[in-house]
């Protein structure tokens, strides 16, 4: 035995500590002490060899801290070491004759309870030192070259496990299933068919563990009948709350578009309105869904579901006087989400929105609500074209919003309209997309700094705020450019006064015929506007980059009024319109090269802008159209009397 104050010892004794760190250097430290050391010359330590496997199967019954984590990985470790080919002389040593037989035995002795009576819990904790012994001799493969004869007591071992406990059938699957992996084709073909096959045809059909080893043993079994008939088996793995069962693990990489359309509606659909308890398995299975190198964009709709998308914004909303019971899941599943979309190598641009949209479709201030930034870390990774895209989501959502306004719009404690969140997103996406201001570099001028801000995407953003906000768009077409033919000369193209495209954007937008953009949408974007003019002008070092976006602005308005847009005029008269046309012209004449020009220009279009509004509530209007109605009617009949 070796000296009790030597570092081989210590080293036994930190398997147990807590720290992953600390075990794993410490099991690297055993195993080079009894292997790593060996040389021709030097004397093999078998006394040191023969402790070691002693105590290591002693310390997988042990329930002291993480003591079955740290003996069992080293166990696997010292196993596939001992049992190598390099090592036979050692092996021959410890194990005479048939060493896997001897080790069997070795396993049973060590790991059986006494005869004497101990407690229930020191009989668990014998039989969990039995199962861990079981997974390591799988995990080790020191089976790849045993025949079926050999094979057959490691795994009727793992049987009789099963058979003990209720319990104990998820883990003891687990060991039948890494013994047999370990084995050869041939070898495991001879015990699929003889022993596991009357295993299964003996087990009861309420364990969803036999399913496991079903999809081992044949994964090509697994079909849309499979799946019917598993229902109920699936569903009762929720009873691992908080926990993942074994099988998700196993059938999640069999799962073909199809097969994970059932899965969502058979299985977990019913789920996301049931227990916390069975909510709990939908949010569980998001990372490992996600994170699959299998799963391309088409499949997300299939993952992140309205219900499923639903049920993570209600569970990771914090609420200080009613947390919900799973915040704690709810919060970690984000987290691991996030991890996944700004790493994982196979996550493609069309993943990354795609599941950006599904989850602002549950809520447009999904990170506000859940106080995470998963949504603007993410698409601070997008490239133009996924910048383009996400907007272009947003417009749509804005149109199916427009639609049905109530389900768009957030009410204050008056009644009125306090915030449309597709809007609020649409104004987060530009001042997130909208290059960061650079201050000078040492020794240089501020005036060189920076180029414009406005970005073809900020730009798309900031003119369909203007046009949506400010203009009745319904007459607005996109031109179409005709050529005037003439005799023997080839046609000339008209000259067509260009429109902007936010514009035409706008009346695609507009749902009903005769539709209008509603007041409530209107004056949103109309701060949402002028919130980003100040975005775009007050934090900019250079005063003609100013220019350049309030020029910009009074361009939009012209192209607007141009294909067809009406002003909102509300209290505006036709002097105070004539002045904005005089302040344009003579703005335009401004030289950028002279300071004191370009900054009375800025303050006279900005002057200007201040006339655009978005209008009257019409809404109020009619209701007070009727209120007149009804009064002058009630008028009439008191006359008549």
């Amino acid at each position: 035995m070796p000296s009790s104050t030597s570092p081989f010892l210590d080293a036994f004794w930190n398997l147990s500590d807590d720290d992953n760190q600390v075990r794993a250097k410490s099991g690297h430290a055993i195993i080079a002490h009894c292997f790593a050391t060996q040389t021709p010359e030097a004397t093999p330590p078998l006394e040191d060899i023969r402790y070691a496997l002693e105590r290591l199967l002693k310390g997988t019954c042990s329930g002291r801290a993480s003591s079955r984590q740290g003996y069992a990985s080293t166990l696997t470790l010292f196993l596939s070491s001992l049992y190598d080919p390099s090592n036979s002389p050692l092996l021959d040593h410890v194990f005479p004759d048939d060493p896997l037989m001897a080790l069997l035995a070795t396993i049973t002795t060590i790991t059986s309870p006494p005869q004497s009576a101990i407690k229930g819990s020191e009989q668990r904790d014998f039989q969990f030192g039995h199962l861990f012994t079981l997974l390591a001799v799988g995990r080790s493969r020191i089976l790849a070259a045993a025949d079926a004869d050999t094979a057959k007591p490691f795994v009727d071992t793992a049987i009789a496990l099963y058979n003990s406990k209720k319990w104990m059938r998820e883990s003891a699957v687990s060991a039948i299933v890494g013994l047999y992996e370990s084995l050869s084709k041939s070898t495991a073909a001879e015990m699929q068919k003889t022993v596991l096959a009357l295993f299964i045809a003996g087990a009861t059909n309420d364990d969803p563990s036999l399913l496991t080893l079903k999809l081992a043993l044949s994964p090509q079994s697994l079909s849309p009948k499979l799946l019917s008939q598993s229902t109920a088996l699936l569903t009762s793995t929720t009873s691992c709350f908080p926990r993942l069962h074994s099988i998700w693990p196993t059938i999640l990489p069999l799962l073909t578009p199809g097969l994970l359309a059932q899965i969502q509606t058979e299985v977990l659909a019913p789920l996301t309105t049931s227990t916390n308890e069975r909510k709990a398995l939908p949010l569980l299975l998001l990372p490992p869904l996600l994170s699959s190198p299998n799963t391309q964009a088409a499949h997300i709709p299939n993952i992140l579901t309205p219900n499923v998308t639903r049920l993570l914004l209600n569970a990771a909303t914090k609420d200080t006087k009613n947390p919900h019971t799973l915040h704690s899941l709810a919060t970690q599943t984000l987290k691991e989400l996030k991890s996944i979309l700004t790493t994982s190598s196979h996550i493609t641009p069309e993943i990354r929105l795609t599941v950006i949209a599904a989850l602002l479709k549950a809520d447009a201030k999904f990170d506000a609500k859940t106080r995470t930034d998963i949504v603007a870390t993410v698409l601070g990774g997008l490239t133009t074209a996924g910048q383009h895209q996400y907007v272009d989501f947003l417009l749509t959502q804005l149109q199916t919003s427009m639609s049905d306004s109530s389900s768009d719009t957030r009410k204050d404690s008056k009644g009125k309209t306090a915030s449309t969140p597709t809007v609020d997103a649409l104004l987060a996406a530009a001042r997130l997309f909208m290059p960061k201001p650079k201050p000078a570099a040492d020794g240089a001028s501020n005036e060189t700094a920076e180029a414009t801000r406005l970005t073809p995407v900020v730009d798309k953003i900031y003119s369909f705020f203007m046009a949506a906000a400010f203009f009745d768009c319904r007459e607005v077409v996109k031109p179409v450019v005709k050529a005037t033919p003439k005799k023997g000369k080839k046609g000339k193209k008209e000259a067509v006064a260009p429109v902007s495209d936010s514009a035409i954007i706008t009346n695609a937008l507009l749902v009903g015929e005769g539709a209008t953009v509603p007041y409530q949408y209107r004056s949103a974007m109309s701060s949402a506007f002028f919130s980003l003019l100040s975005d775009l002008t007050v934090s900019c070092y250079q005063t003609a980059t100013s220019f350049d976006v309030m020029r910009r602005s009074h361009k939009m308005w012209l192209e607007v009024e141009q294909g067809g847009g009406t002003l909102w005029r509300g209290e505006l008269g036709e002097d105070c319109m004539q002045a904005r046309v005089q302040v344009s012209e003579v703005c335009e004449g401004a030289k950028s090269d002279v300071k004191g020009s370009i900054g009375v220009a800025n303050l006279a279009m900005g002057l200007s802008l201040q006339l655009l509004n978005e209008g009257a509530d019409e809404g109020e209007g009619q209701l007070a159209k009727l209120l007149d109605e009804e009064v002058r009617a009630r008028a009439t009949r008191a006359c008549a009397c």
